[in-house]
């Protein structure tokens, strides 16, 4: 590997303190008014279809849980949701919201990978582009916490962009604004490592409140499927949001890895 690349692949392991940096409350503004409505009900009710049976085992675990939308929704349902969520501003959005709304779901803290549960459960969500942020170490340890946290017959499910879609076209600038905050982000890609690299920076009232750098793991769909076979996981497959095969023009999936 060029020298190069193997600084990239060292960079692609975010901290905490880095991840705590990216998925602040700037983040919740910039992010929560997309995720609702008729949009946001109808991935609530695809994520459900897609959840085991087993007796009356309704605990699901939430890794990643960022501000509590599926976390709050599914215990909105019935679900008995823990979410896992490093950073503290959104940790404490999404217990306000579960709080305001009566609900039963609570948010820990923590590294996820040290996580453990009282109770096994029925299934372990890495929803919303949450996996690849740990690096390929990082991340084969978030599949085996994953793997020990579900009881047999469990399930993992991995929602993420399809990055090996050859339609999709690699954006080297991003932009979005909300509520009077503009988020500009400058994106490199390592062909190496097939790691995104990006400088983010964020703009509110005309001023920079936030300036910094992240990586992610861009996983092509073969390689997720294999790291969760070598985890130990019984059955593995995938599908698009919605259903329906993975082709090479799906834009978002899921994987669904069972526990044997």
């Amino acid at each position: 590997m060029h020298d190069d690349s193997a600084q990239h692949a060292e960079q692609a392991m975010n901290t905490p303190e880095l991840l705590t940096s990216v998925y602040d409350h700037w983040y919740h503004r910039m992010w929560a008014a997309e995720h609702g409505g008729a949009r946001f009900e109808q991935e609530i009710a695809d994520l459900i279809g897609r959840l085991p049976q087993i007796d009356y085992n309704r605990r699901v675990i939430d890794l990643g849980a960022g501000f509590g939308r599926i976390s709050n929704a599914l215990a909105e349902r019935g679900y008995e949701v823990t979410g896992v969520e490093i950073a503290d501003e959104l940790r404490a959005i999404a217990a306000a919201d579960a709080a305001a709304n009566g609900l039963t779901s609570t948010f820990v803290g923590g590294d996820w990978h040290t996580f453990t549960a009282e109770q096994p459960a029925a299934a372990v969500l890495l929803w919303g582009t949450t996996y690849g942020h740990g690096g390929d170490e990082g991340d084969a340890a978030t599949l085996a916490t994953a793997h020990g946290l579900l009881a047999p017959g469990g399930v993992l499910l991995i929602e993420l962009r399809n990055w090996g879609a050859p339609v999709r076209s690699f954006e080297f600038a991003t932009h979005r604004s909300s509520d009077g905050a503009e988020l500009f982000e400058l994106h490199d890609y390592d062909v190496y490592t097939s790691t995104q690299h990006t400088r983010q920076t964020l703009v509110h009232e005309g001023r920079v409140v936030k300036q910094l750098e992240y990586s992610l793991r861009r996983y092509a769909l073969h390689e997720i499927l294999a790291d969760c076979r070598a985890a130990g996981f019984a059955e593995v497959d995938a599908t698009e949001v919605g259903g329906g095969r993975v082709t090479p023009s799906s834009q978002r999936i899921v994987v669904r890895a069972i526990r044997g």
